[in-house]
């Protein structure tokens, strides 16, 4: 946990602003659905949790930030040792074990919600497009499950774990980094995989090709998470040989940054419904006696990619 030109305050400031703009973003999805008065589905469960795991997230990273830093300063000779040094120490220990499981379940929870909104979706359409999105399904599960069985395994025992000065060993240093890369292809595969899904989809559906690439780029936004899982795995591994550990600070800057980002994306898809419901229900049409005119069956057929997106 040597230091680097990250400051304590910089690393704060960080987390608290990305609290509040990822807040924001959830509570404005969240009131929508209520002024909309739409029953809560799967995507909106999944996209709760996901928040749920990114305020857990911040706020233990929130706890252990003065201790590290202090920790960091006694090891670099700044701070003389103090007699709370070591429980400090340990209990960090103890929060950054589950800190990175709560980390991917930030990222996992949040593609879930997109498979859970893609699944809607694809109701009525062909079995193929379902076997896609089941194998999709047990790929996240799998991955998931060996994130959590490679950060079990980032030290050579589960003593060296919540020991401070234990977990420093060469080869604890090659598993960190075997843990960071295994996650991060992980984390892009699956994003990638997400994003093909619902592209078939919405190509086959019967509307205007503008609208069509409309809605394609909304689901290909996941680019943005697949950018920033790329900067964190290179900002944190940048100047670190294979023999010592990534930098602690590091890793909870861009944890809590990609996490942010990952809750704001999975929100993105209900800001996209209600922009489209108000911008239909600005320009009615009357006939001539005054009441709404009826869409033909073939403008209908135009608009059924419209009723598939604002019924989410």
């Amino acid at each position: 946990m040597a230091g680097d030109d990250t400051t304590e305050s910089a690393l704060r400031a960080t987390a608290y602003s990305m609290l509040v703009i990822t807040s924001t973003v959830f509570i404005a999805r969240l009131a929508l659905h209520l002024t909309r008065r739409k029953a809560l589905a799967w995507d909106d469960y999944w996209i709760i949790l996901a928040y749920a795991f990114f305020l857990a997230l911040v706020a233990m990273y929130i706890v252990i930030i003065p201790i590290l830093f202090k920790t960091n300063a006694v090891a670099e000779g700044k701070l003389a040792p103090y007699p709370a040094l070591l429980d400090e120490a340990t209990l960090m220990l103890k929060i950054l074990f589950p800190e990175a499981i709560l980390f991917w379940c930030v990222l996992w929870s949040v593609k879930f919600s997109l498979l859970a909104l893609y699944k809607r979706l694809m109701q009525g359409t062909n079995t193929g497009l379902i076997k896609a999105w089941w194998a999709v399904v047990v790929f996240l599960v799998l991955t998931w499950i060996g994130a959590v069985i490679s950060n079990v395994l980032s030290c050579h025992s589960w003593h060296a774990w919540f020991t401070p000065g234990e977990c420093v060993l060469p080869k604890d240093a090659k598993a960190q980094f075997a843990s960071l890369y295994y996650t991060y292809a992980a984390d892009v595969i699956s994003d990638l995989a997400i994003m093909c899904l619902p592209i078939k989809l919405m190509w086959n559906l019967q509307m205007r090709r503008a609208q069509k690439l409309s809605i394609i780029a909304l689901f290909c936004i996941g680019f943005v998470c697949v950018i920033f899982a790329t900067i964190r795995v290179v900002r944190i591994s940048v100047g670190v040989d294979g023999n010592h550990s990534p930098k602690t600070t590091w890793i909870i800057l861009w944890a809590i940054i990609e996490a942010a980002v990952a809750v704001i994306i999975g929100c993105c898809p209900a800001f996209y419904v209600l922009i489209s419901a108000r911008r239909n229900a600005s320009k009615p049409s009357y006939n001539s006696q005054g009441y709404h005119q009826q869409p033909s069956h073939t403008s209908a057929m135009h608009r059924s990619g419209d009723i598939k997106m604002e019924s989410m």
